[in-house]
This record gives C-alpha cells, structure tokens and sequence, in this order.
C-alpha cells in the first residue's frame, strides 16, 4: 500500500496566502484540499481548471493515502508566473481565499529565499499550527532515520526547484548569495537534488520551454546553454553532494552538462525527477516537424510544430510529446548509465496527450506541440549537418493522428484508460531505449519511478487525477502493462514478474535511491 514520489507540491496553494488577523486572513492549510467551488464559474465551465487546481497534494491526502516517502521541491514560482494579469485578478475574486495580493506583492518584489525560511518551511514542518500535532514531517538526514511503519509519520527530503529559489532578490543572480543561502539550508537539513533552472530566463543555464497558459514573453527561453555561473554552481553541488535534476534545461544545457561531467570524470549519478519522454533520438526532430521554423528576431527564438511520435500498442495509439523539456533518447540512457533515476510525471500534457480538436478551417493536419527554441541553440536542436526533409514522418504511420485521438474517447470512464497508455508508454519506451543501447533491462527497472508533480498547475491524466487514487492507479496498471507490452510488440524478459514490478515502480524504486545516498 506504500507509495514514494519523486516530486510533489504539498504546501504550493498556501505559499500565497499569510496570517492578517487586521484583514481577517489566515494561512491556508497545506492540510486541507483547494475548494474548487471557489474558482469562478466561467473558468470551471469553459476549462478543465477544477481538474488542474484539484491535483494540488495536501499533506492530508498524503497521510490518508500512504505516501510514506516524496520529495518536496523548495521552491519560490518564477516571477513571470506571479506577474500576470490573472495571477492578481484572482487574488480579487473567492480565489482571494488562496491568493492575498499583500503575499503576492512580496514574492514578486522581495526577497524569495526569506520567504522560503521563514514561511515556507515552518508551514510543511509545523503540524501543530494546523491542528494536526498527532502527525509528524520526518525530513531525513540519514538513512536510519526512515520510519516506515508509523501511520501518522511521513518522510521527506527536500529538493531545489530552480536556482532562482536562492536568490535575494527576484532574478538577482549572485553567486556567493546562492552558495550562502544553500549552505544556511545544509546547515539544517540535507538537500538532495536541485534543478539548474526552471521556466525563465536565468543566469546559470538556458531553459526549455514549459509554460503554455500565460502568454509571456519571459517564458521564451532566449540564452545559450550552461553559462559560467552555472559550471561554477555544477561544480559547488557536486562538492557538497547535491544531484543535478536536469528537468527544465534546454536540449543544449542537458547535452553540455553530460559532456562536461564526462570531461571531468565527474561519475556521479543524474536525475530528473518529474519527467516525460520524446519518444525519439534528437537527431530524428527534424522528421517530426510539420513546417519549416519560423524565427522572431525580435523575440529571438524560433517557433517550431512538432508532431507526436506514435510508437506503442494497438489503435488508438497514445503519442509522445516532442517538446525538449522532455527526455530524449540521449538523456535517458545517460541518466541509466550514471546510476540516476527517471520519475515520471502525471501530466497529459507533458506524458503526449492532445485535447481532441473538431475539424476545422483552423486545425492543423495533424496534432502539433508549438516548440519555442532560443535562435542562438537552433544549430543544436537539429545536429545534422547535411540537408534533410522536414516532417518525414509526419504522417499517420509514424504520427499521433485526430482520429486516434477521437477514438481512444472524449469522456470519462474510456478517456481514463487511454491516458494510462500514454503513461505506459514511457516505461516500455526506457525498456527499449535500454535494450537498443546494450545496458541492462533488469537494472532499468530499478531505475524508474512516480514523480507526480502534483503541484495544481499540471493538467493531470485522468486515471490518477490526485494523490487519492494511486491505489487505483497502481492496480490499474498492474492489470494492464503486460498486455500492453504484447500488444507494443515489446518483449519483457523472462524472469519479469508484474506484480514485483509495480511494487517497484510505485515505492521500492524510489525508496531504495534515496536511502541509499543518504546512507
């Protein structure tokens, strides 16, 4: 019944909210679920909102459910995300409740790594505050300090989502600042990953584009790979034993980053910890682009429409998404032979799945994702130097069509059954990935996980919407991987034991990793 995830959000929803007792405001609960009654009627109505902001873990769900080991990310949103015109015209509706413009305002302008300390933390760490002192945070610093069997303990390590997270100031990015305020958290607890970056423009390494529901131009990743700040703080995090989460790093970053710990003898293991896969080698982009890219000098980046690689099972097929936030074949076998570990997300969006579109003036041949790439790394998003024929496996053999799309269902229960395909997929895809680069099947089942992002802002698939139903999830997929292997035409090995297996992915895996480097 247990459960590990790699990466969730449970105290995201009350990082915009503070106690005011003068205006009557109180710190939201990272216990209590978001009341989705509170999100304006339109919004419900015309989006999949409710479903979105109902993914959002609370400690709660997590005690309920069993989730006895997951990683919380410490983290401060990027400004861009803060920023917004419907980020503040919330904090003015019955979303006022989560989002308090005075919180708002001081993420924004002030200091985010004090927020982090002084308000952050103690609002996951301290049970009493919340009325709910019978149960217990368990932050591990060393692997005997796992308690698995207690019902009212959870175990967490921490994470760093973004170096941005460090800074003084939003977007100041000084570098013994960020190595200060990373040594007054190891002063307290153990962290044991971080990413580089996240979802705009930083100083220490060009980012991939992953936000879609704010048109802003900060989002746009506009840099050129690992800059100088960030070999220097590569080089700090693996001094003090920190992994690099290469989730949010462009193509370019995450390909610079492993030749550089390759040039370095560097032997230290890589992860990511919330990730989807491409489906594809990078060197195969070019056959899944529609048209030819297009470039803004002025926004200095490229906008590229990739198809979905179709790979696995029977009609309705599910499709990758291509977008290099994702994993590509490179990265997973690079994340295999360093000993890493790959968790894998819950989000549709990020897992491949497209809403079903009627057919119209306006909709594409076939369904693309709309790619954004820095016009100083478009050399390296498509490597081959030779000419070649854009979009040659745009078609319906080798590409997500409408009409799988259509077919796999447009409601509940059946949608739900075709979005699990698309989470099996990415396990059958690192099997083979395994297998056609010669490494081991048997260890590369040990080196997968959850990694949820439950965080309220992903578009959850809806076999596992919430924390509430992994134990349907996991049986679910108990009852279906094999056959979707068969049908894949992926053969398992011979000693492959499903039910094994699941244990593995859904707890095991992720336990057995994390103990062991806090060994």
């Amino acid at each position: 019944m247990a459960f590990f995830d790699f990466h969730l959000h449970p105290t995201l929803k009350t990082l915009f909210s503070h106690n005011n007792p003068a205006k009557n405001q109180t710190k939201i609960s990272p216990y209590a679920k978001i009341d989705t009654r509170k999100i304006p009627f339109i919004l419900r109505w015309c989006t999949e909102l409710d479903f979105i902001l109902s993914s959002q873990s609370n400690l709660d769900q997590l005690f309920r459910n069993d989730v006895k080991l997951f990683g919380f990310p410490l983290f401060i949103p990027d400004t861009a995300l803060m920023d917004n015109a419907m980020v503040k015209k919330s904090s003015k509706t019955d979303m006022k409740e989560y989002i308090q413009k005075e919180q708002l305002d001081k993420l924004i302008k002030k200091n985010p790594f004090k927020n982090l300390i002084e308000d952050d933390l103690p609002t996951l760490l301290d049970s009493s505050k919340f009325n709910q002192a019978n149960r217990k945070i368990n932050v591990l610093k060393k692997k005997s300090d796992y308690v698995e069997s207690d019902p009212n303990t959870i175990n967490v390590f921490f994470t760093i989502e973004g170096l941005h997270t460090l800074c003084n100031k939003p977007n100041k990015f000084d570098e013994q600042i960020i190595k200060a305020n990373l040594q007054k958290l190891l002063d307290q607890f153990p962290v044991f990953a971080t990413t580089l970056t996240h979802l705009q423009q930083s100083a220490v390494c060009n980012h991939a584009y992953g936000i879609q529901f704010i048109n802003d131009d900060r989002f746009l990743p506009t840099g050129l790979g690992i800059k100088q700040l960030g070999y220097k703080m590569i080089e700090h995090l693996i001094k003090k034993d920190i992994l690099i989460d290469v989730k949010h790093m462009s193509l370019l970053s995450r390909r610079q980053l492993y030749n550089y710990l390759n040039h370095m003898g560097h032997n230290v293991p890589v992860i990511c910890t919330h990730a989807g896969l491409t489906g594809i080698s990078y060197e195969d982009i070019h056959q899944y682009v529609g048209r030819r890219p297009w470039r803004s000098k002025s926004k200095k980046v490229y906008k590229i429409k990739t198809s979905k690689p179709a790979k696995y099972g029977l009609s309705p097929r599910p499709g990758f998404n291509l977008n290099s936030l994702n994993l590509f074949d490179e990265d997973v076998i690079f994340i295999l032979k360093s000993g890493g570990m790959i968790g894998l997300s819950l989000d549709k969006r990020i897992l491949g799945f497209s809403e079903f579109e009627n057919d119209t003036s306006s909709r594409e041949t076939f369904p693309f994702n709309d790619e954004y790439v820095s016009d100083k790394e478009i050399a390296s998003y498509f490597p081959k130097k030779t000419k070649f024929k854009i979009g040659a496996k745009v078609h319906n053999a080798n590409s997500l069509s409408w009409d799988e799309i259509k077919d796999g269902g447009i409601v509940e229960p059946r949608l739900a059954e075709y979005h699990l395909t698309y989470f099996m997929q990415q396990i059958l895809h690192i099997i083979v990935v395994a297998q056609n680069n010669g490494y081991s099947v048997n260890k590369t089942l040990k080196q997968i996980c959850l990694g949820s992002d439950f965080d309220g802002v992903i578009n959850p698939i809806w076999t596992c919407d919430s924390t509430d139903e992994l134990q349907n999830f996991k049986q679910i997929f108990q009852n279906s991987f094999v056959k979707f292997s068969k049908d894949s035409g992926v053969n398992l090995l011979a000693s492959f034991r499903i039910n094994s297996f699941t244990e593995d992915l859904f707890y095991r895996n992720g336990k057995n990793f994390v103990l062991e480097r806090l060994k």
